[in-house]
């Protein structure tokens, strides 16, 4: 139990180097998911003149 706690500190902290040497890469990361999630949000039958002016539903 305490050697799988200790494994999972430690990768922890690995990560967290690993985001503090390269923010620019995870925050790519980061854009890139939610650009991907954003795009589920629309309907396919969604026309192109309702995803420009959203009043017009």
């Amino acid at each position: 139990m305490a050697s799988g706690i200790l494994v999972v500190g430690l990768l922890l902290i690995g990560f967290g180097m690993l985001i503090l040497a390269l923010p620019e890469l995870f925050a790519f990361l980061a854009a890139a998911v939610f650009f991907v999630a954003g795009g589920g949000q629309y309907d396919v039958t969604t026309t192109l003149d309702q995803v420009t002016d959203p009043l017009s539903q």
